[in-house]
Parts: C-alpha cells; sequence; structure tokens
C-alpha cells in the first residue's frame, strides 16, 4: 500500500456531527480496501496500520475488530424482499435526536430518508483566496456605484462571467439589458466593478433568488429595477431590523 508523503491519516472523527452510517463507512471502506489491494503478505501490516489510524480518529477498537472479522468471515447475505420501485425518498440534514427520530418515523411509512451533513465550517467562512479566485463561483454578489448605490445580482454561472456582461452592456450602452448601464447613461457616474464582492455562494436556482431578494431588500440605496423573487410578508420586520443594522 503506497501512501504520500504528506497523507496525515486523518478521516471523518468518530465525534463529528454525521449519520453513524457514514461513520461507519470510513471503517468499512478502508478495511475493504486493506483486504482487495494488499497481497496476501502484506495484510496484517495494512490492517494494523488501518487500526492505528482509526483509533487517532476516535474509533473503538472493538467496532474496527467487528468489521474486520466479516470481510474474514463473510456471511451468506439473506434474500430481501423485493422493495417498491415507487418508493417516496427524502433527504433531511442529520440533527441527533431530531432528524434521525423523524428518520425512523418515516421508515414505518414506507419512506426511505437519507441523511446529508450540516454546513461545514469551511463553507460558511470567506475564501482566503484572491478575489479572482472567489469571483469564479456561482451566487449573489454586489457591485457598487462611486455615488454609493450597490447594484444586488445573482447568477448560476461564474460571477466574474455575469460581471463581464455587465462591462459590455455599460461599454456598449445596452441599457436595455443591465440596470448598471442605465445608471451610468442617467448619471455618468463611475461603475465600480474592480470593487465586487460575493455577498454568498450558492449553487441552486431559489436559494439564490430568495438571498438576492433579501440583499436587496437590506440595501435600499440600490440600482435594482426590481426586488426580485416576491418574500412573504412576514419577514419584514426582521428585514428592516437587519437594514437598520446594515446603516
Amino acid at each position: 500500500m503506497y501512501r504520500k508523503p504528506t497523507h496525515t491519516d486523518r478521516y471523518l472523527h468518530a465525534k463529528s456531527h454525521h449519520h453513524p452510517a457514514q461513520k461507519q463507512s470510513v471503517i468499512s471502506s478502508l478495511v475493504h480496501r486493506a483486504f482487495s489491494i494488499s497481497q496476501p503478505d502484506n495484510i496484517n501490516q495494512e490492517l494494523k496500520h488501518v487500526k492505528t489510524a482509526l483509533l487517532q480518529n476516535g474509533y473503538s477498537s472493538s467496532n474496527i475488530q467487528k468489521v474486520i472479522n466479516r470481510h474474514c468471515h463473510p456471511r451468506i447475505p439473506k434474500k430481501t424482499p423485493e422493495t417498491n420501485s415507487h418508493q417516496i425518498t427524502t433527504v433531511l440534514p442529520y440533527i441527533h435526536g431530531v432528524t434521525d427520530h423523524i428518520g425512523r418515523i418515516l421508515r414505518k411509512k414506507n419512506i426511505k430518508t437519507t441523511f446529508k451533513p450540516l454546513n461545514k465550517i469551511s463553507q460558511i467562512l470567506p475564501s482566503a483566496k484572491d478575489a479572482r479566485h472567489a469571483l469564479s463561483c456561482k451566487g449573489i454578489y454586489k457591485i457598487p456605484c462611486d455615488c454609493g448605490s450597490v447594484y444586488i445580482g445573482e447568477t448560476g454561472r461564474s460571477i466574474q462571467t455575469r460581471i463581464k456582461e455587465h462591462q459590455r452592456y455599460v461599454k456598449t450602452r445596452s441599457s436595455a439589458h443591465s440596470a448598471l448601464a442605465e445608471h451610468f447613461l442617467d448619471t455618468g457616474h463611475k461603475i465600480c466593478f474592480d470593487q465586487t464582492s460575493v455577498v454568498s455562494k450558492s449553487q441552486h436556482y431559489f436559494p439564490r433568488k430568495i438571498r438576492e431578494a433579501i440583499e436587496i431588500k437590506k440595501h435600499p440605496q440600490n440600482l435594482n429595477r426590481d426586488d426580485g423573487y416576491q418574500l412573504s410578508s412576514i419577514w419584514k420586520p426582521v428585514l428592516s431590523a437587519s437594514t437598520a443594522s446594515v446603516h
């Protein structure tokens, strides 16, 4: 078994907030790899390394040994009844003591539940890389004008690509295609494209639309032609409070 010099044996920690099945798969995958790749003379050495690495990542020795024993003495799989091909599947964020309990209730109703981890810290914190790299993502962006106003936009392509379109519309004075071009023609103000910032990264359509509408509400001094996605009126007090904190 070859490992790069930079390999650290760091895996999903046993105490991390993930579904038990996901953490169990860490043990299963490493043990399975040891048996399927290692030569017979090196299996014991590889299993010893796997045990040490898993123990350092918080996994219990008994649980590791159970997985190894299953590989050494595989059982004949039982015949399972045919499942309904039209079974409903739902995806829930894993919250210990909450969504796992919901999953058990749904299972009784013949609804399969798949759990996904919550957002990682790295997904919440802004990128430390340079601005050019940051603008290569999809999401919501903010373009300021030298008059103090801002334009809030969203795109399912890279933000950098969308900015280039805005720049082209301003250059060609195509006000019909861009609110920024219209503002430039009406006032002659300088659009500060070099100060464009990423408000939020988002891969999915509706979350982008909703976040764009929220940011438009939070920045009353904006250049947008409309308010974007129509938010429910119940959010007005919250948005009003956040707008006051911005100013």
